[in-house]
């Protein structure tokens, strides 16, 4: 199976941590994001998103990995709340 983890860079531990139980299962990791360092310039941006976007579009699986229940709730890209502790698809 593709996969793509996607958060924000306060979870990166976390990331990682998944990334590397899946990998070991033998999955393949379309674009791992926890190697940059965060953009700077606009250009940086620019080719992040891009490697991102293709990375999503080749994956089977595309998850972002939420922040913590205990801090507040924060509107997720498809519109519903994100209350995990862990991925959510």
């Amino acid at each position: 199976m593709n996969f793509y983890i996607g958060s924000r860079f306060a979870n990166i531990e976390r990331v990682r941590e998944l990334r590397d139980t899946l990998l070991s299962q033998g999955h393949t990791h379309t674009y791992d994001w926890t190697t940059n360092d965060r953009a700077t310039t606009l250009e940086n941006l620019r080719a992040i998103g891009t490697s991102e976007s293709e990375a999503i579009m080749t994956s089977d699986l595309s998850s972002s990995y939420c922040r913590p229940a205990k801090q507040q709730p924060f509107r997720a890209r498809h519109g519903s709340r994100c209350r995990c502790d862990g991925v959510h698809p």
